[in-house]
This record gives C-alpha cells, sequence and structure tokens, in this order.
C-alpha cells in the first residue's frame, strides 16, 4: 500500500513528493545544488556521483538477477571483467579530481554533474556485478548455484547498461521528470540497503547457503528492509541535528 501511495502523491502533486524525497535522503548526502542535477527547475534527491552510484547499482542487480543470473556465483572475467574496472577507475578518477578543484590544487578537467553522473553510474553497476556473484554464493544450497560467471560475455552487460545510459540521457538532457527520477534514486537507496542487511541477515543469523526458491529469503529481505528504513531515518535525523546543534557539515 505504500508504494501505491507514494506512487500516486507522485502523479497528483510530484513537486510535494520531490521535496519529500529530499528530506527522506538527507542523510546519504549533502544534497548541494552545485553538485546536483536539476530537472525541469528541480534539484534530484541525491546529488549526481549519488545518485548515479545507487541508481547504477540498483539498476544492475535488478536487470542482471533476471533468467538466470541470480544463480550465477562466479565473478565477471575477461572483457566485462575490463569495463567494470575501467568504471571503477573513472569513479575514483572523477572523485579524486573534483577533490582538488574544491582544494584550489592542480586539476586535470572542471568538475561538472554530467561526469559524476556517469562515472557513479559506471561505478555502480561495476559495484554490482563483482558482489552479485558473492550474494549468490551466500544464499543459495549447492544444487540451485550454478558455476558460470555473472555477464558471462559483454552482450549481457549491455542490458543493464542500455537501462542506465537512458537514466543517465533523461537526467542530463532534462527528457524525464525530476519527481520520478528522484524516486527512482528513492527505491535505489532503500533496495541497495536492504540487500546489504539482507546478506548481513543471511550471513549472521538465518545461516549461509541454505535457500532453494525466493520465497526461502523472504525472512531475511523482510528484517533487510525494515533496518534499511530504520537506517535511512537514522541517518536523516543525525545529519539534522549536527547540522543544526554542532555547525558541522559535510560533503557526503
Amino acid at each position: 500500500m505504500v508504494p501505491l501511495a507514494t506512487l500516486a502523491a507522485a502523479l497528483a502533486a510530484p513537486a510535494e513528493v520531490n521535496e519529500w524525497l529530499l528530506t527522506a535522503l538527507r542523510g546519504i548526502c549533502a544534497q548541494r545544488p552545485s553538485h546536483t542535477i536539476f530537472v525541469g527547475g528541480q534539484p534530484l534527491a541525491l546529488e549526481a556521483r549519488m545518485f548515479g552510484i545507487f541508481v547504477g547499482f540498483g539498476g544492475t542487480v535488478l536487470l542482471g538477477w533476471t533468467d538466470d543470473g541470480w544463480r550465477r556465483t562466479e565473478l565477471p572475467r575477461g572483457r566485462v571483467l575490463v569495463i567494470l574496472l575501467i568504471g571503477f577507475a573513472f569513479l575514483a578518477l572523477d572523485g579524486v579530481n573534483a577533490t582538488l578543484s574544491d582544494r584550489a590544487l592542480p586539476y586535470l578537467y572542471a568538475p561538472s554533474s554530467e561526469p559524476r553522473l556517469i562515472s557513479g553510474l559506471w561505478g555502480g553497476m561495476a559495484l554490482a556485478a563483482l558482489s552479485m556473484p558473492v550474494m549468490s554464493t551466500l544464499f543459495w544450497r549447492r544444487g540451485i548455484r550454478v558455476a558460470r560467471p555473472l555477464f558471462a560475455r559483454w552482450q549481457e552487460l549491455a542490458r543493464p547498461a542500455l537501462g542506465l545510459a537512458i537514466v543517465a540521457a533523461a537526467a542530463t538532457f532534462g527528457a524525464g521528470n525530476a519527481t520520478w527520477l528522484s524516486l527512482l534514486a528513492a527505491l535505489s537507496v532503500l533496495g541497495s540497503f536492504a540487500l546489504v542487511n539482507a546478506y548481513a541477515v543471511v550471513l549472521f543469523w538465518q545461516g549461509p547457503t541454505q535457500a532453494q526458491r525466493w520465497s526461502d529469503l523472504s525472512w531475511a529481505t523482510a528484517c533487510g528492509l525494515s533496518l534499511a528504513i530504520a537506517e535511512l531515518v537514522g541517518l536523516a535525523a543525525l545529519r539534522a541535528w549536527a547540522e543544526a546543534t554542532l555547525g558541522l557539515t559535510w560533503g557526503f
């Protein structure tokens, strides 16, 4: 009911929903206007790089675990691995370059939202592609797992890459809607936190390598989602308290 209510509100009052999403994701990053993409005059709920990382991670998990991807337990290799490692390198380079610019030190190029977004999406895709086989190894029983690399061919990587490219185009060229893009970011953040929490629940509580079907992970998923909501609320409250009471601000 909550997702349906949120979608209905996004249709009826998109500006108000976007403001609510900005507040809900306040704990994830500082939401600096200079680092944020504006669509239709409205800021997205996350700064460009954070938006890219979370949407890249969430989108790759969603699209990569279709078909039998959720069963694959080997890391990508060959050309696919090179493409992913380039994404990590680009993300690191753009982050270091922006830090040098912020501190008035020599830098390679003028920082802007577009490289932040693209490097974030690419790096988020790489992070997901390298962590998903590890999660599959922990979740599934031996007979369910498949000893095959995730994204065994670069063509398999094209599906999430194309989806993320569409998101990048919608945000960069203003072809999308700020509220829907912010909602996509919020769902990606919530899903990413919930997945990591579910991994921890299985590892330390439910027990690894026991699941035979997705329903066997329902309890871990419910715990992960509950923890994710609590974490996001706690992070937002912590940032608001630190800024209002202690005058502390930080850039992430």
